[in-house]
């Protein structure tokens, strides 16, 4: 059972990166994938990662979507409740073969194919 945030690694403090514009720069930390089952073949969630915050963007059910900016804690508290109705964490093999990517599951979100 994941516990909430386990996805979110502490953060030890800032980077150094004495040249980088925070105007438009940000530090993607990594991309999480969570998704229901082979039932529900179109319910796949994105987790991009950053420093300060989530991005999620994830389809839940036949019209439930979710594109959101949120903390670290919401963000943990919604993979905790998707991991609690039975969605898991996507493997490589999983995201491979469904040829899954951030641009693809914008616009099944945005384009409903």
């Amino acid at each position: 059972m994941l516990k909430i945030g386990e996805f979110v690694p502490p953060l030890l403090g800032k980077p150094d990166h004495p040249r980088r514009r925070p105007d438009i720069m940000c530090d993607l930390m990594r991309m999480e994938w969570l998704r229901a089952s082979d039932n529900f073949p179109a319910c796949w969630a994105c987790f991009l990662v950053y420093d300060d915050r989530v991005d999620v963007l994830a389809i839940t059910g036949s019209k439930q979507r979710i594109d959101h900016s949120m903390s670290p804690d919401e963000a943990g508290a919604l993979w905790a409740d998707l991991c609690e109705c039975g969605w898991h964490r996507a493997s490589e093999e999983e995201i491979t073969r469904h040829q899954m990517s951030h641009r693809k599951l914008r616009s099944i979100v945005y384009g409903g194919l």
